[in-house]
């Protein structure tokens, strides 16, 4: 049996309030080296990099593993949204989205750390 979250109707309040917190590593050579923050609010909404709260974010988890569909723009541009599918690698906190189409656009999702962004290259 899966279990799936999705929105739902709650306190305006409510999208003020991170429920989960990755970084993203991309792929892609213009992205690689930058290490945005994809934010889940409490109303499964999306925010890139301290974008506004927009798209949705459905997370699953099933007897074959758990994912997170995420629907959002790296501007917050409601009119180029991008659905993503992200799979938790198993034993990890870790989720991974491989793009088959274009390799450049693969990313992983890592758990978000607040000390992270020190980190220097």
């Amino acid at each position: 049996m899966a279990t799936v979250y999705a929105a739902m109707p709650m306190d305006v309040a409510d999208a003020n309030v991170i429920k989960h917190q990755y970084v993203m590593l991309n792929l892609h050579p213009n992205w690689i080296t930058q290490r945005p923050v994809l934010a889940v609010n409490k109303l499964l909404q999306c925010s890139y990099n301290g974008s506004d709260w927009h798209g949705s974010a459905i997370y699953r988890a099933t007897e074959d593993g758990e994912q997170w569909e995420l629907t959002f723009n790296w501007s917050g541009d409601m009119n180029k949204m991008k659905i993503l599918l992200f799979e938790k690698l198993k034993d990890t906190d870790t989720f991974l989205h491989l793009n088959t189409e274009n390799k450049g656009y693969n990313a992983i999702l890592i758990p978000f750390l607040s000390d992270m962004r020190k980190v220097r290259d």
